[in-house]
């Protein structure tokens, strides 16, 4: 006669690791899906205007030349990683 269980994990500590593991992946999977949505947007954003640093208008006060410092696409990528790692779960 076949010995049964009561069904689910058996071991507590497997499951455990098991859980962590998966919760790590979606995680994962939560950032990498908030960069890709964050970048589309930005190209998006990238076709109608440009990103800039700020400008400092006192510069202008005092008769210096304003400069405009367009963003680099590395740095936007840069930064949308950062961003995309601070956002809690369900964001």
């Amino acid at each position: 006669m076949a010995i049964t269980k009561s069904g689910g994990y058996t071991d507590h500590h497997r499951s455990e690791k098991f859980r962590k593991k998966r919760q790590k992946i979606y995680e994962e999977e939560r950032i990498r899906s908030l960069k890709i949505c964050l970048i589309e947007f930005y190209k998006e954003l990238n076709k109608d205007y440009d990103i800039i640093k700020p400008i400092d208008l006192n510069d202008k006060k005092r008769n210096k030349e304003l400069t405009i410092h367009k963003i680099s696409m590395e740095q936007i990528e840069d930064f949308i990683s950062k961003y995309a790692e601070t956002k809690p779960p369900g964001f």
